[in-house]
């Protein structure tokens, strides 16, 4: 994170059906999509139950303004690790490293009637691609996915130590 990164407020809209999304903001996914066809458990706040919400159940669990999809301000690395550039950093074990596969969300595009952007700052960079009002979880897939992602870079990274 930059030290120069200015952000919002928590509570800011950053996007929804009446304020453009007039910044970046990031995801990161597979080499191929930015996951955002699933749900896990904790995305919803159930936080005694790991893993993915199985397709079979998306009927059976809502999503609540607040809670959904994660993304970020700027790209931001885990903690513990650390951008690596294999040309100047030959020695880095190949087996350690980790690419990050980087996505956004295009601009200039309407936002989907019943979601928003929040920022939260939780943590700082972070928001939530969330619902303006309680809905079954396979509907706010169905509108997530009427958002155009594009892929935006790649980092390989690698432990600190």
């Amino acid at each position: 994170m930059s030290a120069t990164t200015s952000f919002p407020k928590p509570g800011t809209v950053l996007w929804a059906l009446d304020v453009d999304l007039e910044r970046e903001v990031f995801r990161s996914g597979a080499a191929s999509k930015p996951n955002v066809e699933y749900l896990r458990y904790i995305d919803i706040g159930i936080d005694d139950q790991d893993g993915r919400i199985p397709p079979d159940q998306s009927d059976k669990f809502m999503v609540s303004p607040g809670k959904g999809i994660s993304l970020f301000l700027e790209r931001m690395i885990p903690e513990g690790m650390v951008v690596v550039d294999p040309a100047a950093h030959p020695h880095v074990d190949k087996k350690r490293t980790k690419k990050i596969h980087w996505w956004g969300i295009d601009q200039k595009h309407p936002i989907p009637s019943g979601l928003q952007l929040i920022y939260d700052g939780q943590p700082p960079g972070h928001c939530t691609l969330t619902v303006t009002r309680e809905i079954p979880i396979a509907a706010f897939l169905s509108l997530v996915s009427q958002i155009p992602f594009s892929q935006r870079g790649i980092d390989l990274v690698a432990p600190i130590y």
